[in-house]
């Protein structure tokens, strides 16, 4: 009669044996799925955090943008009628007269001078920037810059008016008449990151009838 030890090897240990290299295979395909998984979760959270800071980015720019084309409406509805200071404009940067404010001084009244808007190609920005007209001599409009829009590839001026050469209401990138235009438009380019590609905002104000409360240097 045959003795429990070779009953158990013969028949029981490589049943077990298999049974235990069952396990393992099993155990080595479902980490390499976890991994899997783990790999394509990784992959759409990080798409996803990067479509989400896209949009966030895209938001927040399309307010400052905003922000920049109201402060730039209501500068232009504004002006003001003053002989020494000239309403100039370029096809990178806008001047005109109006009552302006000291940034030396913030609680000195405000007081007839220039303000304008001009492209800092250097910073890709739009600068904003004023003086009052006691300042002038000593002083520039580009001297100084509050920056309005940040990543600015492009800016540009055009200027609605009477052209006498083809007798009709024309777009011209200059100005240096003394009677100011009719409209400005100001043209924001920009790399949208969404998009991948330059995006350009414009905005065309109408310029008032200045106001007449000052004619002359005081």
């Amino acid at each position: 009669m045959r003795s429990a030890r070779y009953f158990r090897r013969h028949f029981q240990e490589p049943k077990c044996q298999a049974l235990l290299g069952l396990t393992l295979v099993e155990l080595l395909v479902v980490m390499a799925l976890l991994v899997l998984v783990a790999g394509t979760l990784g992959a759409t959270f990080s798409g996803g955090m990067a479509v989400w800071e896209r949009f966030q980015t895209s938001g927040l720019r399309e307010q400052w943008l905003q922000t920049t084309l109201d402060q730039f409406r209501r500068d232009l509805h504004h002006v003001r009628r003053f002989q020494p200071v000239a309403f100039d404009g370029a096809y990178d940067a806008v001047s005109f007269p109006a009552v302006v404010s000291d940034a030396g001084d913030p609680d000195r009244p405000g007081e007839i001078g220039q303000l304008g808007y001009f492209w800092d190609r250097r910073h890709a920005r739009l600068c904003r920037a004023q003086h009052p007209y006691r300042l002038l001599k000593r002083a520039r409009l580009k001297d100084a810059c509050q920056s309005m829009a940040e990543g600015i590839e492009r800016v540009r001026f055009s200027y609605y008016a009477w052209d006498a050469g083809s007798e009709g209401y024309a777009w011209t990138t200059s100005w240096s008449d003394p009677e100011r235009p009719l409209a400005v438009k100001l043209e924001l380019t920009y790399d949208d990151p969404e998009s991948r590609r330059p995006v350009t905002q414009a905005l065309i104000v109408p310029v008032p009838v200045a106001t007449a409360n000052t004619t002359s240097a005081s």
